[in-house]
């Protein structure tokens, strides 16, 4: 173990009181024991680490064995990239000896999430140091990952920062592990375990249900991640780690539901659990001391043994769930809440967030709880941009750009019709995807990298009016076209919003012909595009008062995208 972020006093008295391989020897479990050399042997003659499966569900090793070290890192690390490792470091090194206390680089994370995991103060700070580069790194995930810091706790047990770093990344690229989750998806989670557990444990569902007097179900399943991140033992969460790490957050739904099974066993016989009517806090308590009523080995047994259990299962829920909020305008969403500030030490920064989830709540639970819950534009502009693919924009940069739409279409189900990736480079196709459609969101980006576009107010068939008329090209649009660019993010809207428009040449919003592409005009174009999507050019431009979208102003394509908007 890692026994430079290891405070030492608390892992020796944890493994003192329940080491796992002292507990299987005693129960005579049937657990496997195995190399990594072994592991290794297996990944390279089947090419899927998926084929390790019975070895991690059935093994020995020890929760302190130096072996998980290269386990882990095995199962994670594909590739060691070398950019990867210069980010992690340039921005650790500006916290190298800033106290723990003073470092809290996910702000929003609720202080629930917050899991050290008997990490020394050095371990705290190193935590911290990964959790800010990775923040830096993937903006879009700082409220939405509640077993995120937890996660990063445990492995720094094992490995250094910098392959902690790494391993994270390399996993926040796969959904299966569920680290770097969409707000959507958090609250479609609770609904799938719920479905699942009415389905692989229903008398225990129902049995809890009638126990909550205060809360639906629902509610009750709202930190059921943390229930295994947080409250499980160390030694369970290791070993139940060791299989997330190959199979993904089927393991977590599979693990939650035995937990669930578990909890209506014990409180039949344990009435405080369910006393006040607060079976969530019950759960926690039972899963701190879970060792007194189910062995780690046991557990795993009877979570790899729920029969017909699949992924396919699982995502086919999601998609329903996901459906579903939909459909019901968001009648569950996430909801900054903010603690007491009574309750929070003066050296925290204020407020913390805290993803809460309901089931149309009545007016008085809501004043009793203090929490809100709407659907606001935010969380409608999440719930569109999930079915959006884009190949040039991350989803947190699609937010920042439908920010700048009219709310008219930021409300609309956008749809991808053009992509150079698919479609080839062809202006004359590009106007074929997005005629009749209405206002077009265009996307490019360079080869120098650079990415910036456009939304043009109005239908590119308007164009045809002018051309077969006989007339040279000429403009057509309204004012509620724009030009951007992304890093640093900039939106240039029509001059005209801000000052009345006096000359002709600050409302030339779009044109088009076979030859050419033009938004903006007036003493230069903003964005101008041939007719093979290849070159382009940027302008300072009087519709938009713009600076030229690319240092260079002329560029070339390397990707191009429309998007336009459906009802």
């Amino acid at each position: 173990m890692n026994k430079e972020y290891v405070d030492t006093e608390q892992m020796e008295g944890h493994l003192l009181d329940t080491s796992f391989a002292s507990q299987s020897l005693a129960k005579g479990s049937k657990t496997t024991s195995f190399s990594i050399d072994a592991v290794h042997g297996l990944i390279k003659q089947y090419k899927d680490v998926r084929k390790v499966k019975p070895l991690l569900r059935n093994n020995e090793l020890p929760v302190d064995h130096d072996s998980r070290t290269h386990l882990w890192t095995l199962l994670t690390c594909k590739t060691i990239e070398k950019i990867v490792d210069e980010t992690f470091q340039m921005y650790a090194s500006k916290f190298a000896n800033v106290a723990p206390e003073r470092m809290l680089p996910i702000g929003d994370m609720d202080e629930e999430m917050r899991v050290h995991h008997m990490l020394s103060v050095e371990g705290v700070r190193a935590c911290h140091r990964v959790l800010y580069a990775i923040a830096e790194t993937h903006p879009h995930i700082q409220q939405f990952s509640p077993l995120l810091y937890a996660f990063t706790s445990v492995m720094l047990h094992y490995a250094d920062e910098q392959a902690t770093f790494r391993c994270i990344c390399e996993l926040m690229k796969d959904s299966n592990y569920f680290l770097a989750p969409s707000e959507i998806v958090l609250i479609a989670a609770c609904f799938v375990l719920k479905d699942l557990a009415y389905r692989y444990a229903k008398s225990a569902a129902a049995h809890i249900e009638q126990h909550c007097p205060d809360q639906d179900f629902t509610m009750f399943l709202n930190d059921w991640v943390l229930w295994i991140f947080k409250h499980l033992p160390f030694h369970y969460l290791v070993r139940i780690i060791d299989c997330y790490l190959v199979e993904g957050y089927k393991v977590l739904f599979r693990v939650a539901l035995v937990l669930i099974r578990l909890f209506h066993k014990i409180s039949a016989q344990k009435s405080e659990f369910m006393d006040a009517g607060k079976p969530d806090v019950g759960i926690k308590s039972m899963c701190a001391e879970i060792h007194k009523y189910i062995s780690c080995d046991r557990l795993l047994k009877e979570a790899f043994g729920i029969r017909g259990f699949s992924k396919k299962e699982i995502d086919s829920l999601f998609n329903k769930a996901e459906r579903e909020l939909r459909a019901s305008g968001g009648a569950l969403t996430y909801r900054p809440q903010r603690p007491s500030q009574d309750m929070l030490p003066s050296s925290v920064p204020r407020p913390w967030s805290s993803h809460s989830l309901t089931s149309q709540p009545s007016a008085k639970k809501l004043q009793a709880k203090k929490k809100s819950f709407r659907l606001d534009k935010d969380v409608h502009t999440q719930l569109v941009l999930d079915d959006l693919d884009s190949d040039i924009l991350a989803k947190h940069q699609l937010l920042t750009l439908w920010s700048w739409l009219p709310p008219a279409e930021g409300v609309k189900e956008p749809l991808r019709v053009f992509t150079t990736n698919e479609h080839g480079y062809s202006l004359k196709t590009l106007y074929e995807k997005v005629e009749e459609y209405g206002p077009t969101l265009i996307v490019l980006r360079t080869v120098d990298n650079d990415i910036f576009g456009a939304y043009c107010g109005t239908d590119w068939v308007e164009r045809h009016k002018h051309i077969d008329a006989g007339a040279q090209i000429s403009f057509f649009g309204c004012g509620q076209s724009f030009v951007f660019k992304i890093y640093p993010d900039v939106c240039y809207p029509w001059v005209g919003k801000e000052t009345p428009v006096t000359l002709a040449s600050a409302s030339m919003f779009q044109a088009g012909d076979r030859n050419v592409m033009m938004i903006g005009g007036g003493d230069g174009c903003a964005l101008q595009i041939d007719k093979d999507l290849d070159y382009g050019r940027s302008e300072r431009c009087d519709t938009f008062a713009n600076d030229p979208l690319c240092d260079d102003m002329e560029f070339r394509i390397q990707m191009l995208e429309a998007i336009v908007f459906t009802s």
